[in-house]
């Protein structure tokens, strides 16, 4: 039972730090134009990685890169007030695809 126990509460932390990394991508990645996509770019890569290593295997990478695309997608995506914190101008498109590209090698590679 407390193997169990360990095991959800370890998918719940990849998922929650999958949503933190997503909500500071979507506030940071338009700051100080070059230096915010950088560090969003550099901060994904670390923070999926870290789950992976942290947890041992590659499925709560998986899981805190799907729960940042998540955030991400719905940051993209009128709200109720028709705000939208993702844009699509360039720096938007630069960031959704460099992002989910990062997101892809680093769930991939080796933990």
């Amino acid at each position: 039972m407390e193997e169990r126990l360990t095991s959800l509460l370890k998918y719940l932390w990849a998922a929650l730090s999958g949503l933190v990394l997503g909500l500071c991508a979507v506030l940071l990645h338009n700051t100080l134009v070059p230096v915010g996509l950088v560090l969003t770019f550099f901060s994904e890569a670390i923070g999926i990685w870290f789950l992976g290593r942290v947890f041992g295997a590659k499925r709560f990478k998986l899981i805190g890169a799907i729960a940042w695309f998540g955030i991400v997608l719905r940051a993209g995506t009128p709200g109720a007030g028709n705000e939208i914190l993702v844009m699509g101008d360039s720096l938007g498109t630069i960031f959704l695809l460099g992002s989910m590209a990062i997101a892809v090698i680093t769930v991939m590679k080796r933990i």
